[in-house]
């Protein structure tokens, strides 16, 4: 029975980092992608499928927004 609870919060966990990861990090990071390479990174095509590597750089990149933002906020509010 442990073993079936451990489960089950382990897949609500990776459901939960899957989400916030193609959800809020993605769409952070598309802009920022956009902003710095001046348009041209993603490709238009790759936009739309997120789980291509441009996608997944984005998705870093804005999980590297969110987390420099995050520390500025702690560090001088």
């Amino acid at each position: 029975m442990e073993e079936v609870i451990s489960g089950v919060f382990k897949g609500f966990g990776i459901l939960l980092l899957d989400f916030i990861f193609w959800h809020v990090c993605y769409r952070v990071g598309l802009p920022v992608c956009k902003l710095v390479t001046l348009g041209r990174y993603p490709s238009p095509s790759a936009v739309p499928h997120q789980r291509r590597p441009q996608g997944v750089v984005c998705g870093i990149t804005g999980l590297l927004v969110i987390i420099g933002v995050f520390f500025v906020l702690i560090t001088y509010v």
